[in-house]
């Protein structure tokens, strides 16, 4: 699979247009914790990315960026000059590519035209630092592993000009795509494909999973769920590979108060933010329509706290937000703020990773009421922090959360049908009584989600499947076989 050198150590090149601390949802976090993982096995990674001007940003410096290189490529009819930033995140080394447009601080905007832009700007760009590498270093990497459609023009180049193998992870289907006429003009009219077309459109993530040579996805549900929809496309080379939590970083004992009970960190946190104490219920995450579901929590809370259901602990519920995206999203979680300012709190923002930890370690409930979830990394964190998910019956989540109507003491969580406001508040009520009644029950469900995290959904494990892959000896999805359990 690919020319190496270096006896056992395997070199694994990577592309994202997120890795921290660029980070919009959860591919930033996996991404990074893959080459992190990676990388303490003892193979090698080199991380390529879009420079979104991170060189210059304060909270990149621990990466160390230094000018690494400058090339010209011809970007459609025009030549432009790159400039490569290297970089080390834990022994990981980044590659931060760098021109006028690939420096747009908007990781995918501000408007979709610029999202393709940088994409085409990107995947001119990469080969040149691949040739470069391989002429002066002597190493061939065994695998160029891309992640979501932003880059598969980039793993395109790659496999025909250095002959290396790709493997595409679909962390969630987004059909992006551009027009037939930018590929054409930009130089890549050789791609297009009647399979992939649409109208005048051209879509660049199924010709990415067409062109790659091993495609995989986050989760055995999501697989299952899209296979006929999608995935069946590229039947004979598709897998899945569950994400992971780091559980090192999601872990209680780093946190501040760490020395203090829950509810006593819960208490600080809240008085901190302006509120009394009570039972704090936490969503973070992408403001995104079509996908988390805020519109469907904003629903059930007004359906809580508006007498809709017989709530008794409706008073003491505090329901805690952080994230950002969708501006008909931001208004209606400003207005429930507003409307219930004891019991709804906005922070009107993206949160920082090390805030995040802080608002799990604190939390009763992490909700997740995700419409469709590849994945579903938050429930996943939440649970390495004994945090305790209250989540739609959807992909990944249905994974990952053992639901305490069939678990009972054995559980982590509590699965809900997705869409579904009123099962959602009926979910928040009873889940929130069983706090008041039985506390010590909810801290069991608490620990058993950290352990079963740790048994289940580490990196290290993610890391030894992925290996499986680069080596082509992965189980492959077999729509005609059924197993008692996932293979």
């Amino acid at each position: 699979m690919g020319y190496q050198m270096g006896g056992d150590t395997m070199l694994v090149a990577k592309a994202s247009f997120e890795f921290l601390p660029v980070k919009i949802g959860g591919l930033g976090e996996a991404v990074t914790s893959i080459a992190t993982y990676l990388q303490r096995s003892g193979d090698d990674v080199w991380m390529f990315m879009p420079s979104h001007g991170i060189q210059h940003m304060p909270e990149a410096y621990p990466l160390r960026f230094r000018k690494f290189l400058t090339y010209e490529a011809r970007v459609g009819s025009s030549w432009q000059t790159i400039d490569v930033w290297e970089g080390w995140r834990d022994g990981v080394r980044v590659f931060a590519l760098s021109d006028p447009v690939m420096d747009n601080p908007h990781v995918y905007g501000p408007t979709d035209e610029d999202v393709v832009d940088k994409i085409f700007h990107f995947a001119a760009a990469v080969p040149g630092l691949m040739n470069y590498l391989i002429a002066h270093e002597g190493r061939k990497p065994k695998v160029f592993h891309i992640h979501d459609w932003h880059t598969t023009l980039a793993g395109a180049l790659i496999k025909k000009y250095f002959r290396i193998p790709i493997v595409l992870t679909i962390n969630r289907i987004c059909y992006g795509s551009t027009t037939i006429r930018k590929m054409y003009e930009m130089g890549y009219g050789e791609f297009v494909d009647g399979r992939w077309l649409y109208g005048e459109g051209f879509d660049l993530e199924k010709f990415g999973a067409y062109n790659s040579d091993f495609l995989t996805t986050v989760s055995y549900s999501y697989l299952h769920e899209e296979w006929d929809k999608y995935f069946h496309l590229f039947d004979g080379k598709v897998t899945y590979v569950w994400n992971g939590a780091d559980t090192e970083y999601w872990n209680l004992d780093n946190i501040k108060w760490n020395t203090k009970p829950r509810e006593e960190r819960r208490r600080i946190i809240l008085e901190d933010i302006g509120m009394k104490d009570g039972i704090m219920y936490l969503f973070v995450g992408r403001f995104d329509r079509a996908q988390k579901g805020l519109d469907i929590l904003a629903d059930a809370i007004r359906m809580v706290l508006d007498g809709s259901k017989d709530s008794p602990n409706k008073a003491e519920m505090r329901f805690i937000i952080g994230g950002d995206g969708d501006p008909g999203l931001k208004e209606l979680v400003y207005n429930l703020s507003s409307q219930y300012p004891d019991n709804v709190y906005y922070f009107g923002r993206f949160l920082a990773r090390d805030e995040v930890r802080e608002l799990y370690g604190a939390s009763d409930f992490v909700v997740v009421p995700s419409k469709f979830e590849p994945f579903g990394l938050v429930a996943l964190e939440a649970m390495a922090m004994e945090a305790v998910p209250i989540a739609s019956r959807v992909g990944g989540l249905k994974d990952i959360i053992l639901d305490i109507v069939s678990y009972g003491d054995r559980g982590t969580g509590k699965l809900v049908p997705p869409s579904d406001p009123g099962a959602l508040a009926d979910a928040i009520i009873s889940m929130g009584n069983l706090a008041v009644s039985t506390p010590k029950f909810l801290r069991l469900i608490g620990r058993n989600g950290r352990e079963h995290v740790v048994s289940h959904f580490t990196w290290d494990k993610a890391i030894k499947r992925y290996k499986r892959i680069y080596n082509d000896m992965f189980a492959t999805y077999l729509p005609f076989i059924k197993y008692r359990r996932p293979l």
